[in-house]
């Protein structure tokens, strides 16, 4: 049987129609046999426009998502994709790492896909009350009780949050070989209002992260001494101690956040002001001598003075420049 070449003529006059409003068949008296062709190359042209992929995967029974839109299929299943254009093809399976790949759909070119799936780990919480927010490595999860999807296995660090009682923290180990479970009986804390300029910087309770930015409102442990601190990239970190911490409701904290960089400058600039003030005290002492210098037959004695005047002068003009530098640095900051 012939390919499409031989209708290469119907399909120009057919591509011509339907870029200007649909398809025109050619005038009456062409024959069946010309309306034929123009139907063959129809179809042809319609199938240009999609490509069946063949997705598969080992094991089978993974749920498939096509540029992040659920197609409702699992694999093994055909889906026929645009061409074109790349497709972003994601495999999910409850017990197994989620396996995503680009590929690009061309005309007359069938794909034919089967990842092999890696294994991953369960997590299972529950927390007494119920709905604490579980975070894995910093990510929430979901809110207890729950239950993961399949997780990277290894070290990971666990949080559990909830308004109004402490957070719990573990350092967890996950592995395939069975889910990872925890039921956790949280206990209240005191609420303590947190507050920062500017705002969203991590919040800290005795050294370790809650999980909360600011401005929130954070449960802090019963204790004789507590330490709360703000952390936020760019900015110096802050803490404050508070003391004999009970149940119930604390005032407020305000942190104002310094510039990390705006710091350093500055206090590199007082450091060379308090230098330079210390060589002109020198330098006013050393003028003095001179002033009131008899000549007493040593012009060496009066030749090292000069010499010292000199150079304490020098070392000043030379703090001054780096001053005047540091100072035109400083006014250059901005915050992150």
């Amino acid at each position: 049987s012939r390919g499409p070449g031989h209708l290469l003529p119907v399909a120009a006059a057919v591509l011509l129609a339907a870029g200007v409003g649909g398809l025109v068949f050619l005038k009456s008296g062409s024959g069946a046999k010309r309306e034929a062709q123009v139907r063959e190359v129809s179809k042809w042209v319609e199938d240009l426009k999609t490509v069946d992929a063949q997705i598969s995967s080992v094991p089978n029974g993974a749920a498939i998502w096509i540029d992040s839109a659920d197609s409702g299929k699992k694999t093994p299943a055909t889906i026929a994709l645009d061409t074109g254009k790349d497709h972003a093809i994601t495999l999910r399976h409850p017990d197994f790492l989620e396996s995503s790949t680009s590929v690009f759909a061309a005309p007359n070119t069938p794909l034919n896909l089967e990842p092999l799936l890696t294994p991953g780990a369960r997590l299972e919480v529950t927390t007494v009350p119920p709905g604490a927010t579980v975070l894995l490595d910093g990510e929430p999860l979901f809110r207890t009780p729950g239950r993961t999807r399949a997780l990277p296995k290894g070290k990971h660090q666990l949080l559990v949050q909830l308004e109004g009682y402490v957070v719990e923290r573990r350092e967890i180990e996950l592995t395939d070989a069975q889910p990872l479970s925890f039921s956790l009986d949280l206990a209240k804390g005191a609420e303590l209002a947190v507050k920062s300029t500017p705002a969203n910087a991590a919040i800290l309770v005795d050294g370790k992260e809650t999980g909360q930015v600011t401005p929130a409102v954070v449960a802090v442990p019963p204790g004789k001494r507590r330490t709360v601190g703000v952390a936020k990239e760019g900015y110096l970190a802050q803490s404050r101690t508070l003391t004999r911490v009970k149940v119930g409701k604390l005032p407020p904290l305000q942190f104002e956040l310094e510039n990390a960089r705006r710091a350093e400058i500055g206090g590199r600039l007082a450091n060379l002001e308090k230098e330079m003030e210390a060589w002109e005290k020198r330098l006013e002492a050393l003028e003095k001598r001179r002033s009131g210098f008899v000549i007493s037959g040593s012009a060496q004695q009066e030749i090292a003075l000069e010499r010292e005047i000199e150079a304490a002068e020098k070392h000043i003009e030379d703090l001054s420049a780096d001053t005047s530098t540091l100072r035109d640095e400083l006014a250059s900051v901005v915050d992150p």
